[in-house]
């Protein structure tokens, strides 16, 4: 299988339908030739995603659903994601149709040219001040301390070889430092793309200011981890 195409959703039921349509409208080719699969984490949902998502899969093979009993976060989602993909390339993509399922294409491209990682850079962001400014800040930290030249690097919208996260097992907000541990398992050609960016439409940001407060300590706890070889390559 080539493509696995990974979302975490917790409580984003008004969205998941035309998040579905609008992801097999861009790769119709992948998915009609059951070369691609769209892999749903719902991490703990208690607004009737969860049975949504039992209801479409029956639909449609392309779609697998893994399920968190509770709330575990956007990291523990993207490891259940990893363990169960099969495709050879993996996307993670959040299902708040904040980031266009249209771009998903330009993410193809570039890792047909052979590279590693492709991080999607979202361009004209629609979030309010507060969150623009708190995640400009977290890419600044993110990018300054652990010397990674990328514009966005609290982007959730990403491309990897899948041998650059198997059996990978990410804790706390890992997620925000993929890129540097996808470089230290082997991956060298890591790229760039801008990618589109909307407001959100439907349910509710998951996202607040104490994340913000937190991001310090979390990553140099991060980093003590990652210097020990926590995530070193099994």
């Amino acid at each position: 299988m080539k493509l696995s195409i990974i979302c975490p959703a917790c409580n984003e039921k008004g969205n998941l339908k035309e998040l579905i349509e609008r992801v097999f409208s861009s790769l119709p080719d992948l998915f009609k030739n059951n070369n691609a699969e769209l892999i749903f984490v719902d991490d703990g949902s208690n607004d009737g995603s969860r049975e949504l998502l039992e209801n479409l899969l029956k639909k449609n093979s392309s779609i697998k659903l893994l399920i968190h009993d509770e709330r575990r976060g956007q990291a523990a989602a993207l490891s259940s994601g990893f363990l169960s993909a099969a495709g050879d390339i993996i996307i993670t993509m959040d299902a708040d149709l904040q980031v266009f399922p249209e771009d998903l294409p330009l993410f193809l491209n570039k890792m047909d040219e052979g590279f590693d990682f492709v991080n999607g850079a979202r361009i004209a962001r629609q979030d309010g001040v507060i969150l623009k400014l708190s995640s400009r800040f977290l890419s600044f930290l993110i990018s300054t301390i652990l010397n990674i030249k990328i514009k966005d690097a609290a982007s959730n919208f990403t491309a990897v070889k899948r041998r650059f996260v198997k059996n990978l097992r990410l804790l706390a907000n890992d997620h925000r430092y993929i890129i540097l541990i996808v470089k230290s398992r082997g991956a060298t050609r890591i790229t760039e793309i801008k990618v589109r960016h909307a407001m959100r439409q439907k349910g509710r940001s998951k996202y607040k200011l104490s994340k913000v407060i937190s991001a310090i300590p979390e990553l140099f706890s991060f980093y003590s981890r990652f210097k020990k070889g926590y995530y070193c390559v099994n």
